[in-house]
């Protein structure tokens, strides 16, 4: 469960988040200043539970209490979380590791029954806490065996301070009575501050140059002061103005401290300084300072980064590789800043939260590639004087939710490529393919900027967005988004007066299920990219063009686009200057339209020509009956009639002599068709395919329709039991591609035409029939005569007869139907040179196998493979003298006997996957592999082994 920042701000006394008996649930995320205001936070029922992570000010005022979660392994507390809570526990939860807290998290009220229990918890090896952690609490551990206690001491400190202030009263007594020892002893501790070890090493490392306390500028030289120096506190230079750092200094500092300098304006630091530590940087409590700048690859590691109190501050520039570890950068009530500018890289290693809030003359902010990769909150907001918001590519990866509003000086907004993206596209097989968690809402916003002119968005940002909304932007001229950005991702463009262009790249908004462009009185282009907005195939998916009266092309890329395929209801209205439309497979499986003011050009793609040619309206995608009128599509435009949209048709008719010109006429997917009727002399030269439909029972084709088809489909066409074939349908083309397919057509029983000199199926070269085991009556006087291939399998013996094999006709002038379980092959037969193969593969009934002596002695291939029911083979002797042999997936295969010299000259045998072989007999001389060949082999494997 993931909940976005600067939620839930009720102020109620009574009002609590309840997380109750919710067994699957693995993550509790909770951005920074939600639920500020809450009063109780109550947590049970989650034994899935392994993560809780909270971001800064959430439920400040409230209780913690973490009990009897069996799996939960780390607790995040952000800056002021649960600060003023009267009692925190923590107890029995045996996988928990670690706690994390940052500043001011769990402070505690002061008051004595104010406690913190950590108890019950065997894997708890660190607490990690910030400032002010435990301060005002009692911290109280009972069987945390891994935990380190030595923490402990200082969290108690204040308690302890409360129960014992008399007893130190005493002692002070004591101390003040015993002299003036103690103002010696903290003169002489004065000189070894940092402060004064910073002057000592700035002497040291500059070669003794003169530095007092009281200069106005302070240079560090170029590769300067790199050892020996671990701390720099600036703060005895109280009349500082300018403080300068060139390039390769510092090397090994871990803290710079800038604290209370009243006096200092500019602070101006090079390149590659503090490079080799993880520290801190603070500039703070300067009064004066006006610019911070921070050259390229500086503080790389440090993971602090506080500033603050600098009311004077005018400006922000952080180079690229700058501070990669922190991980709160906030810009917080800075009156006088007016440029932030981040380069490249920086920021980018841990997750974390960055904030230009309260800042009022801020006028730009700049973010380089790949800065704040990781970081987990973006929050932009109270700056009224903002003109540009650039993002670099591959910021902010991890962001859920952008909102960018009321910013009435923004004119520009641009956001690169990857950033905000939420997903990783780098593993995804087929982008049309990702789906989100409904759970899972980010979602971006950008609204009331009157002065906003562009906004430019990159590839993959935003991709794993679910809601995009963009309206109530008075001045913006062009939208440019990218390719795959927004997928599953609902968009409004709404009230942009000024808006001229809208542009999306391929794969944005793919899988969206609404999106709505109106009152865009200006807009005079819509450009999308391949398959932008192929609406997701749900109920109630929408689509919305209103109000664009200006609107001249509406395009998409590529003849095979998918772009507004899926929208199940279209609202079209007020397009009155549409001309130029390009959406080659719009409105696929549209439920409702409507239409109101809209151009020729845009009826076209609604109605397709092939449809148009017989209706002079919107034929609804709901008719139960349609009826296509003779002598009508004949145009030479005319090249196809895909009726897929139609899912409630239950009758077709198409009258005589249509489509003429069709190349291809598919019925597919129509799952209440019961009955389709064709008359004569359609599709000449059209090919057909009638697929997947469930209730078809009855087909009519006249004379002479489809006569010179290139292909012709019949599958799963499950209760189909009557289909008329006219004089000579499906006579097929002469050319060397003609393919006939009939596929799982259970109850078909009789397959004939109704001329005895009629030339149906008589040309096919390529053929496959399969799953028809009901035919028993075949009357195709001319049928398959010019066949280069037949796969046949499972059909009725009337059907197969005239596609038996040649190694089986060569023995037998009888059918030898596919039901058949037993073969005996006489002596001496199939010896002719043309039979040079010998498959079984369609008598998927045979139990047992008998060839006689001296057969099929040109064979070059014997392949018994997949028959689940043979149970016996036998292969006499000088039979297959010189065939390989392939015997596998026989999973009833007992016995095996070869003769003499059976196999003689073979070079492959496999014996595979023949788990109840229990006896193999070879004759004399069987299976002699040549001795001179490199690539003979033998594979015996299975799962049983044979008896020894």
């Amino acid at each position: 469960m993931s909940i976005a920042s600067g939620c839930f701000h009720c102020t109620n006394a009574d009002s609590e988040m309840i997380v109750r008996d919710c067994p699957a649930l693995e993550e509790l995320k909770i951005g920074s200043h939600s639920f500020p205001s809450f009063k109780s936070l109550k947590m049970s029922g989650l034994p899935s539970l392994q993560r809780i992570h909270m971001g800064k000010e959430c439920f400040k005022a409230v209780s913690l209490e973490v009990k009897k979660m069996e799996s939960l392994e780390t607790i995040v507390l952000g800056k002021n979380c649960f600060e003023k809570s009267l009692h925190t526990i923590i107890e029995d939860c045996p996988k928990l590791t670690t706690v994390t807290l940052k500043s001011g998290a769990v402070r505690g009220v002061k008051s004595d029954k104010c406690s913190v229990v950590l108890k019950n918890l065997p894997l708890l090896e660190t607490v990690t806490r910030g400032t002010g952690c435990f301060e005002n609490a009692k911290l109280q551990t009972e069987n945390c065996p891994k935990l380190k206690t030595d923490w402990t001491k200082t969290c108690d400190c204040k308690h302890w301070l409360a129960k014992n202030w008399k007893w130190l009263a005493l002692v002070l007594v004591f101390v003040l009575a015993v002299g003036i020892i103690v103002p010696i002893i903290l003169h002489n501790r004065h000189k070894s501050t940092e402060e004064e070890e910073t002057i000592d090493n700035l002497k040291q490392c500059l070669n003794n140059t003169e530095i007092t306390e009281d200069i106005t500028e302070l240079v560090i030289p170029s590769d300067h002061c790199n050892t020996n120096v671990t701390v720099i506190n600036l703060g005895r230079f109280k009349k500082l103005k300018n403080l300068t750092i060139d390039d390769n200094t510092f090397g090994e500092v871990e803290e710079v401290k800038l604290d209370g300098l009243q006096e200092l304006e500019r602070v101006i630091i090079g390149s590659n300084n503090f490079r080799n530590k993880n520290g801190t940087f603070i500039l703070k409590n300067c009064l004066s300072v006006k610019q911070l700048v921070i050259g390229n690859n500086s503080f790389t590691d440090y993971n602090g980064f506080e500033v603050r109190e600098t009311p004077s501050l005018e400006e922000i520039i952080i180079g690229d590789s700058c501070f990669g570890n922190v991980e709160d950068m906030s810009i917080v009530g800075m009156r006088k800043v007016e440029k932030v500018s981040i380069g490249e890289n920086s920021f980018s290693n841990r997750e974390g939260s960055f904030a230009l809030i309260d800042c009022e003359v801020v006028k730009e902010i700049r973010v380089g590639d790949n800065s704040f990769a990781n970081y987990n909150e973006c929050d932009i907001r109270s700056t009224p004087l903002l003109e540009l918001i650039e993002i670099g590519n591959g910021c902010f990866r991890n962001v859920g939710s952008m909102e960018i509003t009321g910013m009435q000086k923004l004119n520009r907004l641009e956001i690169g490529e990857d950033s905000f993206s939420q997903l990783d596209f780098d593993d995804f097989p087929s982008s049309q393919s990702v789906e989100l968690a409904a759970d899972d809402a980010p979602h971006f916003q950008l609204y009331d900027c009157p002065s906003l002119k562009e906004l430019l968005i990159g590839s993959f940002s935003f991709s794993g967005y679910s809601v995009c909304e963009i309206h109530s932007l008075s001045s913006i001229e062009l939208i440019a988004i990218g390719g795959s950005c927004f997928v599953a991702s609902s968009l409004e463009l709404l009230d942009l007066p000024l808006l001229q262009s809208v542009e999306f790249g391929s794969d944005s908004f793919l899988n969206c299920t609404r999106a709505a462009f109106d009152e865009l009185p200006s807009l005079t282009q819509f450009t999308m990219g391949k398959n932008a907005f192929t609406f997701k195939d749900v109920s109630g998916s929408s689509l919305l063009l209103k109000d664009l009266p200006r609107l001249g092309s509406l395009t998409t890329q590529g003849e095979n686009s998918t772009s507004f395929r899926f929208p199940h209801r279209v609202y079209l209205e007020n397009l009155p200057s549409l001309t130029n439309v390009t959406l080659p497979n719009a409105f696929f499986y549209t439920y409702d339209f409507y239409t109101f003011n809209i151009t020729q050009a845009l009826m076209e793609v609604i109605q397709p020509s092939f449809m148009n040619c017989w209706s002079d309206y919107v034929v609804s995608s709901e008719e139960v009956e349609l009826v296509i009128p003779s002598n009508v599509c004949n145009d030479e435009e005319i090249t196809q009639l895909d009726l897929s949209p139609y899912r409630e048709v239950r009758t077709l008719s198409i009258g005589d002599n249509s489509f003429s010109s069709a190349s291809s006429i598919i019925i597919a997917g129509l799952a209440k068709v019961e009955n389709i009727t064709v008359g004569s002399g359609c599709g000449l030269r059209s090919s057909l395919e009638l697929k997947d439909l469930p209730r078809l029972r009855r087909l009519v084709i006249g004379d002479w329709s489809f006569m010179l088809c290139n292909r012709v489909v019949f599958e799963n066409l499950a209760v189909l039991t009557d289909l008329q074939l006219g004089d000579s349908v499906f006579t097929f083309s002469d050319d060397l591609s003609t393919t006939l397919i009939m596929r799982n057509l259970p109850l078909l029983g009789v397959l004939s035409s109704q001329n005895v000199l009629s030339s149906t199926f008589s040309n096919p070269r390529h053929i496959v029939l399969e799953n028809m085991p009901s035919i028993i009556t075949v009357m195709l006087p001319s049928a398959f005569q010019y066949k280069d291939d037949a796969y046949v399998r499972n059909v009725g013996d009337a059907l197969a007869y005239p596609f038996q094999h040649a190694f089986l006709n060569c023995w037998t002038t009888s059918y030898v139907p596919a039901s058949t379980t037993s073969l005996g092959i006489p002596d001496n037969k199939c010896n002719e040179v043309t039979i040079v193969s010998f498959d079984l593969t369609m008598y998927t009934h045979l139990e047992t196998l008998v060839v006689g002596k001296n057969c099929y002695r040109n064979v070059e291939v014997f392949n018994i493979t997949g028959l689940d029911s043979l149970r016996s083979i036998v292969i006499n002797d000088y039979s297959f003298y010189s065939a390989s042999f392939y015997s596998m997936d026989l999973p009833s295969l007992e016995t095996v006997e070869c003769g003499d010299y059976t196999f003689f000259d073979c070079s492959h045998a496999a014996f595979e996957n023949l788990p109840q072989l229990t006896s193999m007999q070879l004759g004399e001389s069987a299976f002699v592999f040549p001795q001179n060949s490199t690539d003979s082999s033998l594979i015996m494997r299975s799962k049983h082994r044979l008896p020894a």
